[in-house]
C-alpha cells in the first residue's frame, strides 16, 4: 500500500513538470514568433518616415488654411529683428517695422517698399535678395527641412520634432538655405525645434544657430516663427502688379 502511494505521488509530480514544462516551451515558442513577426515589420520600416511624414502632414494642414498670419523674430547679439508677414494663395506681404520696409514676394520674385514711399523696388536691386530666407513661410520651412539632405537629423520629441545638425555635420544645406552668407566653418551647431499644437497643426519653429567666431568666442542666433491670429494685415497694400 505504501508503495503504490509512492508511485502515484510520482506520477502526479512527473505529470505537474511536464506541464510546467510544456507551458514554459509553448510561451518561448510564441516569444520566437513575435520576434520574428514584428522584426520583419522593423526591417521594412524607413527611421525617418514617421517624422517626415508628420512635417509633411503639418505643412498640408497649414496650406488647408487658404490665409495665415505669422511672426518672425530673430536675435542675436546686440540687435533684434521682427517680421510681420500675411501668406494668402502664395503671395507673402509683410512689413519689418526695424528698417520701415514692406515685404511682398510672389513666384520666387521678392519686391520691398521704403514707408512712405509708392514705388515697390526689387530687392535685388538693393542687395536685399537674401531677406527672403528671413521672411521665408513656415509652409515652405517645413517643406524645406522635409526634403533636405540631413532627414535622418530628424527626430521626434515630446511637443514636435526636432532637427540637430552637430558640428561635425558635412552637409549644411539647411543652414544655408535658412542663414545665407554664412561660413560652414562658423557654424558649431545648429538646431530647429517644430513644436506642434495638442489639437494638431503648427504652433512654432524655433530655431538656434551657434556659431563660432574668429577670436575663439561663441554667439548664438535665435530665430522664432510663431503663427498668430489670421486676419491680414493693416497699413500695407499689395502692389499694383498684382491687381
Amino acid at each position: 500500500m505504501i508503495k503504490l502511494q509512492t508511485k502515484t505521488r510520482r506520477r502526479v509530480k512527473k505529470s505537474q513538470q511536464t506541464a510546467l514544462w510544456d507551458k514554459i516551451a509553448f510561451f518561448i515558442i510564441a516569444l520566437l514568433l513575435f520576434v520574428l513577426a514584428t522584426s520583419s515589420i522593423f526591417r521594412n520600416l524607413d527611421p525617418v518616415s514617421t517624422p517626415i511624414t508628420a512635417l509633411q502632414d503639418t505643412r498640408q494642414s497649414l496650406l488647408a488654411l487658404g490665409a495665415y498670419n505669422y511672426e518672425t523674430r530673430e536675435r542675436g547679439s546686440g540687435y533684434t529683428i521682427t517680421f510681420e508677414g500675411y501668406m494668402s494663395e502664395g503671395r507673402l506681404l509683410g512689413k519689418i517695422d526695424e528698417y520701415n520696409i514692406a515685404v511682398y514676394e510672389e513666384e520666387g520674385t521678392l519686391l520691398i517698399q521704403q514707408q512712405n514711399e509708392e514705388e515697390w523696388i526689387a530687392a535685388e536691386d538693393v542687395g536685399l535678395g537674401k531677406l527672403s530666407c528671413f521672411v521665408m513661410p513656415p509652409d515652405e520651412i517645413l517643406e524645406l527641412v522635409a526634403g533636405s539632405d540631413n532627414r535622418r537629423n530628424i527626430t521626434f520629441k515630446e511637443e514636435g520634432t526636432l532637427v540637430h545638425l552637430p558640428h561635425k555635420t558635412n552637409r549644411n544645406d539647411l543652414v544655408h538655405s535658412l542663414f545665407p552668407g554664412i561660413s560652414s566653418s562658423a557654424i558649431k551647431d545648429f538646431d530647429i525645434f517644430i513644436r506642434l499644437r495638442k489639437e494638431g497643426g503648427l504652433d512654432s519653429i524655433e530655431m538656434a544657430l551657434q556659431l563660432l567666431m574668429p577670436d575663439s568666442t561663441e554667439e548664438i542666433i535665435y530665430r522664432t516663427i510663431s503663427l498668430k491670429e489670421r486676419g491680414g494685415l493693416t497699413g500695407i497694400s499689395y502692389p499694383d502688379i498684382t491687381r
